[in-house]
């Protein structure tokens, strides 16, 4: 566990440009208690091995000493912005469990992570975009065990995920609520959170056992004559870890079918 390190991805359609970026996180208390010692150190945008010879490459590489918050302004914001003019943006992390995806996305008490972050950044920019009127819906769903099920609604399970070429990927029954403050979409993200697939594992004593996504689609209107109109959506995924079902204990029949099925959805 020593040294585990989650990749944050930027996706933006304004660019066209995709961003990969490591965090490598701090040791943990029981690591060091343990008298564990850290895999990897940062040398510029590189990631290397310390005792051997491993060396890797990023577009940017964050130090275990810098916060989220840093890392949200030099990445993440732009993003929102973009979404917030009509273009689509997605964050999400991606790595073992236990190296920290779930605190870059969503935080702790004192330290907001990515989510709460952007949520915080898109009513700024609407309370400093007079001359425009916005409207805001939000979505949380998680794929879990090849289901994909609303967190906003208990009942909303195994829902239907369709395609077609006049509107894209849809999700039948997909609860989407409107939102005007910053209350709200707290309110949703705690519903959420109080709906997703927990559990213990070998690796973290509490472990998101689905691929969680907030999206956020952002409708925007000119106040002037012109009326003119901006559509925007952002996606903000949690991963669920992406380590081999051999490192949880295969006998525990219920994590070895996590594993087996993370990544796998039905299409109709």
């Amino acid at each position: 566990m020593a040294g585990c390190i989650p990749c944050i991805i930027i996706m933006n359609s304004e660019s066209e440009s995709i961003t990969v970026a490591l965090r490598l996180r701090p040791m943990l208390d029981f690591e060091l208690n343990l008298r564990y010692w850290p895999r990897w150190e940062v040398d510029d945008n590189y990631v290397n091995e310390i005792e051997g010879k491993k060396s890797f490459q990023f577009q940017r590489v964050f130090g275990p000493d810098v916060n989220t918050e840093s890392i949200y302004e030099e990445l993440g914001e732009p993003v929102v912005v973009q979404c917030m003019q009509g273009f689509n943006g997605c964050i999400f992390c991606y790595g073992q469990t236990g190296s920290g995806k779930t605190y870059t996305m969503y935080g702790i008490k004192n330290s907001p992570g990515i989510v709460p972050l952007a949520v915080q950044s898109i009513f700024v920019y609407v309370q400093d975009t007079p001359e425009e009127e916005f409207l805001i819906r939000c979505s949380y769903l998680e794929v879990y065990n090849e289901s994909v099920n609303d967190l906003l609604n208990k009942n909303g399970q195994n829902l239907v995920i369709q395609e077609d070429k006049k509107n894209g990927i849809t999700i039948l029954g997909l609860n989407e609520e409107i939102c005007s403050s910053l209350d709200e979409i707290y309110s949703l993200l705690y519903i959420g959170e109080s709906n997703k697939q927990f559990a213990a594992t070998n690796l973290n004593m509490k472990s998101s056992r689905s691929h969680c996504i907030f999206r956020i689609n952002i409708e925007s209107r000119s106040r002037d004559e012109s009326g003119e109109m901006a559509f925007g959506t952002l996606y903000l995924v949690d991963l669920a870890g992406s380590e081999s079902a051999n490192v949880h204990n295969t006998k525990e029949t219920v994590r070895t079918m996590e594993m087996k099925h993370i990544n796998r959805v039905k299409f109709m």
